[in-house]
């Protein structure tokens, strides 16, 4: 009997011990393969036991999940990088375009004998390169300011249909100038909105000149009033536009293959939909058959009243009003 009884508990040892080696193997196995995965910056491997174990397996499904998370953050962070590495390429010569040819005239200028009528267009040409070069830096100035939260808004009551005229009025010359059919449908009674006045005129500003850089011959600005919001639209011909272009035409930098010439930072949309966002507003950009669409929604208030919450039409969330 004790015999039975001590052979029993050598088998049980052993058993134990067994377990024990297996685990400890299984162990240093992950260990192993852990670190070996976690220093690859991508790639399908996974860990994985040489035998059955509820709880190790518990741990390496944790730790499977872990590394997927991992390469998709190191995944994340390359996209960024790279991102970057673009941006400051494009930043780049864009300023370097208007430095480029200012440099370039003013050394023409040098020249003594240069006929005067020479002379004069080009100091003229000096002019409008030094503005669009100090335009583009502006706008990096605003942008950084507005991804900060450092560009001071003062918002109050402000008469949104007079701001739209008003900026419309003032570029009135260049429509006619550049013979473009513009077509618009403003609503007659006055609106009202929580805004900071120079702030909604820089989104204006901004759209209208959108207008003017592809507006195809013809442009359509609309205003009107829907609940509790009242939308303001800006269209011109689509042209060549993809959905996919239309989706990231507010991304920073940003520029359609159809506007890879054109002049400026790439930063004047997306300072408009960050101004009309702080604000308490939207701005998003659609397709509509052969026109785009850049749509902006802001809440109806009373010249007196406080703000209340609204719902925005455009993304359903919800807005001081």
């Amino acid at each position: 009997m004790e015999l039975l009884i001590i052979a029993g508990l050598f088998l049980a040892l052993a058993a134990t011990a067994m377990r024990l080696f297996l685990l400890h193997k299984n162990i240093r196995k992950l260990t192993q393969e852990f670190q070996e995965i976690t220093e690859q910056e991508a790639g399908d491997r996974r860990l994985q036991l040489s035998g059955p174990d509820r709880e190790l397996e518990e741990l390496a499904k944790t730790m499977n999940a872990f590394i997927e998370r991992s390469h998709l953050e190191n995944y994340r962070h390359q996209c960024q990088e790279q991102h970057i590495r673009e941006e400051i390429t494009n930043i780049s010569h864009d300023l370097r375009t208007p430095l480029t040819s200012i440099s370039g005239y003013l050394g023409l200028l040098k020249n003594p004998n240069l006929p005067e009528e020479e002379r004069e267009a080009y100091f003229s040409v000096v002019e409008r390169r030094s503005r669009d070069l100090a335009e583009m830096i502006q706008a990096l100035y605003d942008y950084a300011r507005l991804e900060s939260r450092e560009y001071h808004l003062e918002k109050q009551a402000v008469n949104v249909r007079k701001e739209l005229c008003d900026c419309l009025l003032s570029f009135y010359d260049e429509f006619e100038k550049q013979q473009i059919a513009m077509e618009t449908e403003i609503c007659e009674e006055e609106v009202w909105i929580q805004a900071d006045t120079e702030g909604l005129k820089r989104i204006f500003y901004n759209l209208i000149t959108n207008l003017l850089k592809y507006h195809g011959g013809v442009c359509r600005i609309s205003m009107k009033t829907a609940g509790k919001h009242v939308q303001i639209a800006f269209e011109n011909p689509a042209g060549s536009l993809s959905p996919y272009e239309a989706e990231h035409l507010f991304d920073r930098f940003y520029r359609a293959e159809s506007a890879r010439n054109a002049k400026g930072s790439g930063l004047g949309l997306t300072i408009t939909k960050m101004l009309a966002e702080q604000m308490g507003g939207s701005i998003r950009a659609e397709l509509r058959g052969d026109w785009l669409r850049l749509r902006m929604a802001f809440p109806v208030i009373c010249p007196d009243s406080s703000y209340r919450s609204a719902t925005d039409p455009l993304t359903g969330a919800h807005h001081p009003e």
